[in-house]
Order: structure tokens, then sequence, then C-alpha cells
């Protein structure tokens, strides 16, 4: 009776040996959680599948992103949306997301005894825009100004605004506003995925008894500095650069916007020898420096 019993034993353990090195090991992957990714004009790396787990299979594994998704630039592939879509976790190809709103991907594994398993993950790709154009506005210390991003919609759930001195309620698209000194103000929209897109909105000079009081800082990355009658300064990425020319006393003589890194004041600084400062704004980047006409 023993023996039968052993004998029965081994059996169900070599059944048990011979299942596990046989092609039915229970391989897995799992992607991860949908992803959103809140992206700008300038984002430089987005990866795929940066938590995939693989497990349970027989190494090494071959690795295939799919997907098939229309563009108004055309039908789109995983090999079009991805440096190398037989990577575990590859990089997006940079500005895809200009023209792709969301992708189903399916990742396919097959380990080296050809079992074969799929997970799928939705991305979305959230574009930050900006909502309202650069404004200035001239105040006299001491008073107040009404600011308003407007009302939000479509994907923008609401909006704050950075900093928030002098901002009466800088968790509010509406709000009043009376900084001491002069501010530049980002609004910041946030939209339905939870993603945040500061815009550089306005800024609010204040004047002292009628003049603007400004603040000579000649040390930003700008690298503003007068040539001749023009001024130059750093550029790289032709953004939109605000430029204002103004007396001693602070007085608003000019002001202009350009794509570039140079302008020339020659047909534009009164007639006469004189010192003027030049103030030019880029994004969240200000520097004024002193002008001298020979």
């Amino acid at each position: 009776m023993k023996i039968k019993i052993y004998i029965k034993f081994l059996f169900i353990a070599c059944i048990i040996f011979i299942t596990s090195q046989s092609g039915f090991s229970q391989l897995t992957v799992d992607v991860g959680k949908d992803t959103v990714y809140c992206t700008n004009p300038y984002t430089d790396t987005l990866i795929l599948g940066d938590n995939v787990k693989i497990g349970n299979g027989v190494e090494p594994y071959t690795i295939a992103w799919e997907c098939n998704v229309n563009t108004f630039i055309g039908r789109k592939t995983a090999s079009d949306l991805l440096n190398d879509s037989t990577l575990v976790s590859p990089v997006f190809n940079y500005g895809v997301w200009i023209y792709v709103e969301k992708v189903e991907f399916i990742l396919k594994v097959e380990d080296h005894e050809g079992n074969i398993v799929k997970d799928t993950i939705d991305v979305v790709f959230s574009k930050c825009g900006c909502t309202s154009g650069y404004t200035v506005i001239e105040l006299i210390k001491g008073d107040s100004v009404w600011i308003n991003a407007g009302p939000p919609g479509g994907r923008i759930a609401g909006f704050y605004w950075e900093p928030s001195d002098g901002l009466t309620n800088p968790d509010s698209a509406s709000t009043w506003c009376k900084p001491d000194k002069t501010t530049s103000y980002n609004i910041v929209s946030v939209d339905t995925f939870g993603c945040h897109c500061p815009c550089q909105a306005l800024e609010v000079r204040v004047a002292v008894s009628g003049v603007i009081d400004l603040e000579l800082n000649p040390e930003t990355n700008i690298n503003l500095k007068q040539v001749g009658n023009s001024i130059r300064f750093d550029n790289y990425l032709n953004d939109e650069a605000h430029i204002s020319l103004y007396s001693l006393n602070g007085n608003l003589l000019y002001k202009t916007s350009i794509e570039s890194n140079e302008l020339d004041l020659s047909q534009i600084i009164p007639s006469g020898k004189g010192i003027y400062i030049v103030k030019v704004s880029i994004g969240n980047n200000i520097a004024t420096c002193k002008l001298l006409n020979n």
C-alpha cells in the first residue's frame, strides 16, 4: 500500500514539474494606470511605460507597442509616435502632442517559450495654451484695478494668479489688484485633467507721483545691453519680447513688441544727448538698463 502511495506521489510531482517547465507559465504584464501628460511647446521628454511590470515569464522578452490612431495629418502607428516601439519604456517623439490628443496603446509581450500577453493604457496629452493676451496697466500707488481672466470653459476648470502679491482673491479668475510695486502676473489655468498652464497675462506698473518707478536690474539671464543706439538681448526661442523706453524720471516714451533679439532705437530716441531707461520683458524674465544717447 505504501509503495502505491509513493508511486502516485512521484507521478503527481512529475506532472507538476513537467507542467512548470512547459509553455504553461503564467506570463503577466501590467502597463500601469492611464496617464495624462501635461505638455507645453517646450516639453523635452515624455516617457511611455515607465511603470511597466512583467513577471512569471521566461526571458528574454520580445516587446511591441501597438496603436492605431487618426490625426489631422493622417493615420499614425506606434512606430510614428515613439522613438522605439520595441522598448519597454520608449520616449515619445518630440511634438507628437501637437497632433495627437488621446491614444490607446497596447503593449504586447512574448517570452522565450512563446507565451504572449497584452495590456492596454490610455494616454491623454493636455496641451498648454494661453487664454489671454499680454496687458500693461499703469496705476498710481495706492489705487486698485479689477483684473479678470474670463470665465472657465471647455476643458478649463478654473484659474489662479501668480504671484498673489496685492491680490484680494488670487485663487479666482477675477480679483482686485493693488500691488505696492510694479509686478508682472501670470494667469494659471487648470484644466479638467488637473494640468496647470501658466501664461504671462499682465504687468501692473505702479507709479509714484504720476511717473513710473523703475528698478534697474542688469543681473538677468536676458543679458540686455546697448550696442550703438540699438539694444541686444538673449532671445534664443524668438519669444515675444515687450520693450519699453522711459525717461530718467520714469515717463513712458515708447513701447513695442518684437520676436527677435535686437531693436534699433535711433529713430525713436528724442533728439539731443541724454540718458534713458530701457526695459525688456520676455516671459517671466525682466531686464532694465540705461541707454546713453550720444
